[in-house]
């Protein structure tokens, strides 16, 4: 997310890993982030090509301006 915002980009945006909201089992996590800031993280996401050297790709399933609502949609506790 720093390659594609910047320091200061990301400072306004706030994105935040619940950890609360992680499912191992089907990798699936919610990120919080303000309302105006949705698009650039999905594309700051998709951007991403690795963790740690390991390969990855993600995919934006669903978006929601309320946090219970979201983990509901994707079967998150």
């Amino acid at each position: 997310m720093n390659r594609f915002w910047g320091e200061l980009g990301k400072a306004k945006a706030a994105p935040r890993f619940i950890e609360e909201k992680f499912n191992p089992e089907t990798q699936r996590f919610t990120i919080k982030v303000g309302h105006k800031y949705v698009d650039e993280l999905k594309t700051a996401l998709i951007l991403s090509k690795s963790i740690k050297n390991t390969p990855i790709i993600i995919r934006s399933i669903t978006t929601s301006g309320i946090l219970k609502k979201a983990g509901e949609r994707l079967n998150l506790k």
